[in-house]
């Protein structure tokens, strides 16, 4: 299993490399939110990129 995965926004175009279990929210520089908290495995809004 993985543990960082690329987001990329879809608003900005922007990669960031966001740990998969992150307890905090992940925004990018533009504002946009790329991936939030669930308990577990973080829920990624952003596009997963390989």
């Amino acid at each position: 299993m993985e543990k960082f995965i690329k987001v990329k926004c879809s608003a900005c175009g922007e990669e960031k490399t966001v740990f998969y279990a992150a307890s905090r929210k992940v925004v990018c520089s533009c504002g946009q939110i790329l991936s939030a908290p669930t308990g577990g495995r973080a829920a990624i809004i952003g596009e997963k990129t390989e």
